[in-house]
């Protein structure tokens, strides 16, 4: 997409710009200068703004500004994440894979009609790695774990009206970024050599989604 630029070396402090405009204190509490949405709710904090991309149809972006139709944040413009709906036919998949440094990554995802007019779609995503940067002072850093499961219930109870309720939970808990200087008064000027801290660089955050939507 032209003039637009992410930056998710941090999955709580994403940075997103459209046409040059970004939000440059990008704390976990900060709010972004460029719109982020889910299935039409806005994502009010910018360490929400980066979720795990299960069962996506599609994202949208739009240039801005669009705070006519998106609010008073989507001056620069707003990303639209769309998840699918639940389907009137049953099915599922499961993906598994395996990588150096340990990792593994799962996937599944099971949809199903419960009745004529109601179905239900169910998707899960495990996602963990063990850290890659050497540490003098203890274990390797950069290690990633994460999960998170998503629920949709379409009812539709005419052929002209429909009742969408969606739910999800997103868990992270992990290094955070490493930084690392090339000015050799500080340390040496290697960023490709082994780390020596002592600082706990976790980074957390649990994360609680749920929308209602009547057509």
């Amino acid at each position: 997409t032209p003039g637009l630029e992410t930056n998710n070396l941090s999955a709580t402090q994403p940075r997103y710009t459209i046409r040059g405009i970004t939000t440059n204190d990008f704390g976990i509490g900060s709010d972004p200068a460029v719109g982020v949405y889910q299935d039409g709710v806005y994502l009010g904090r910018i360490g929400a703004a980066q979720i795990n991309f299960n069962d996506i149809e599609r994202v949208e972006v739009l240039k801005g500004p669009q705070g006519t139709l998106f609010g008073r944040n989507a001056a620069a413009g707003a990303i639209h994440v769309v998840t699918k709906k639940p389907q009137p036919v049953a099915e599922g998949n499961v993906r598994y894979q395996y990588g150096n440094y340990d990792r593994h990554r799962a996937e599944a995802l099971y949809n199903t009609p419960i009745s004529d007019s109601v179905y239900t779609r169910a998707s899960i995503v495990y996602n963990r790695r063990d850290g890659y940067i050497e540490n003098l002072q203890g274990p390797d850093l950069d290690d990633e774990e994460q999960y998170s499961v998503r629920f949709g219930l379409l009812w539709e109870p005419s052929n002209t009206s429909e009742l969408l309720l969606r739910f999800e939970y997103d868990k992270i808990d992990q290094d955070a970024r490493q930084l690392t200087s090339l000015n050799p008064g500080i340390g040496p000027a290697d960023p490709y050599g082994p780390y020596e801290t002592d600082l706990d660089s976790n980074e957390q955050r649990d994360l609680y989604g749920a929308s209602a939507t009547f057509t």
